[in-house]
C-alpha cells in the first residue's frame, strides 16, 4: 500500500496572474481562557476537560476583507492557537478519519468556528501528545528501516527511538544543524492509516492511500497530498 504526505492548501493562483490568494486560518483570541488552554495543549497534554471552544474565525495576512473567501475541511492556525501537532478540521473530516486506523496519541476538541456571521461544527484535532506517547515510538520498527547519514555516505543503524534521535541529534548538532538523516524506508509495525513523523522526518504526517482516496471521494476541500521520497512498508 502506499503512503502520502500530508498537507493542506495555503495559497490558490488568482485567475488574473497576480498575486495569489491566501486562505484564512483558525484565530482562537476570542475563547474565554483560550491562552490558558492552548499553552497546556501546546506541552502534548491532553485536555479531557476542556470545554467546547466558542469561537475561532479565520485570519490571513491578506486583507481583512479576504480572510472569508474560502472554507476548508483542513485549516492551520494563526494568531492564537494551540501549537505542537494539531490541525483545525471539519466534522466531515472528524468523522471520516475516525473510521480509520490514526496513530496513538491523539484528541479531538470541539470548537465554534465563525465564518460570515454563522457558528459551524470545528475541532482541533491534537496528534502528538505526550499522555498517550510518541506515536512512531510504538508503530516504527527502527531496525528494520533504513536512513542515510548523506555526510558520511553511509547507512545508520538504531535500535529505537532514543538512539535514533541521539545519532541525529549529533549528526546536527556537528553540522550546525545544516545536516540530517535522510530516510530511506520506514517500516511499520501496523496498518496504519494516519502516523504523525515527528522527530523523524520534520515534514510531519504521512497518510494511507486507502484514507486519501476516502478524503478524495468524500469531496473534502483544502487537502494536499505529496509523493514520498522514501518507501513506506509494513511488516
Amino acid at each position: 500500500m502506499s503512503f502520502y504526505e500530508l498537507e493542506y492548501i495555503h495559497f490558490f493562483d488568482k485567475n488574473d496572474g497576480k498575486k495569489r490568494r491566501q486562505i484564512g486560518d483558525a484565530n482562537g483570541e476570542k475563547v474565554p481562557n483560550g491562552k490558558y488552554y492552548f499553552d497546556r495543549m501546546g506541552t502534548g497534554e491532553i485536555i479531557k476537560e476542556a470545554p467546547v471552544f466558542d469561537y475561532f474565525y479565520l485570519m490571513s495576512f491578506d486583507k481583512p476583507q479576504f480572510w472569508e473567501w474560502r472554507l476548508q475541511d483542513i485549516h492551520g492556525f494563526i494568531g492564537e492557537y494551540p501549537t505542537g501537532g494539531t490541525r483545525y478540521i471539519s466534522d466531515r473530516f472528524k468523522k471520516l478519519i475516525e473510521q480509520y486506523s490514526i496513530a496513538k496519541g491523539f484528541w479531538f476538541y470541539p470548537t465554534n468556528l465563525m465564518y460570515k456571521e454563522v457558528k459551524h461544527d470545528y475541532w482541533i484535532f491534537q496528534y502528538a501528545t505526550i499522555d498517550e506517547g510518541i506515536d512512531n515510538k510504538v508503530y516504527l520498527n527502527y531496525q528494520k528501516s533504513e536512513f542515510f547519514d548523506a555526510d558520511k555516505n553511509s547507512l545508520v543503524s538504531a535500535v529505537n527511538f532514543e538512539e535514533y534521535n541521539t545519532i541525529r541529534k549529533k549528526i546536527q548538532r556537528d553540522s550546525d544543524y545544516e545536516k540530517d538523516i535522510i530516510p530511506k524506508k520506514i517500516v511499520l509495525n501496523q496498518n496504519v492509516d494516519f502516523i504523525p513523523m515527528y522527530g523523524i522526518i520534520d515534514s510531519g504526517i504521512i497518510i494511507s492511500e486507502r484514507l486519501k482516496e476516502a478524503i478524495e471521494k468524500l469531496g473534502l476541500e483544502g487537502f494536499k497530498f505529496l509523493e514520498l521520497d522514501y518507501e513506506v512498508v509494513i511488516e
